[in-house]
Formats: C-alpha cells, sequence, structure tokens
C-alpha cells in the first residue's frame, strides 16, 4: 500500500513540476496565444 501511495506521489509530483516549468518557459509564447490555443 505504502509503495502504491509513492508511486502516486511522485507522479503527481512529477506531473505539477513538469506543467509549471513549461508554464514558466511558455510565458512570452503563451502571452501572443489564447489560453485554449
Amino acid at each position: 500500500m505504502n509503495e502504491t501511495v509513492i508511486v502516486i506521489v511522485r507522479g503527481l509530483i512529477g506531473f505539477f513540476s513538469l506543467f509549471l516549468f513549461t508554464r514558466i518557459l511558455g510565458k512570452q509564447q503563451m502571452s501572443q496565444l489564447t489560453f485554449f490555443d
């Protein structure tokens, strides 16, 4: 059970860190596009 929770938590952390990373890098490009583009 604990190993499953650890895997899920690591996956979520990886996903959110990747999301924040792309948001920070893509801010200049995102400012020219709408959110749904």
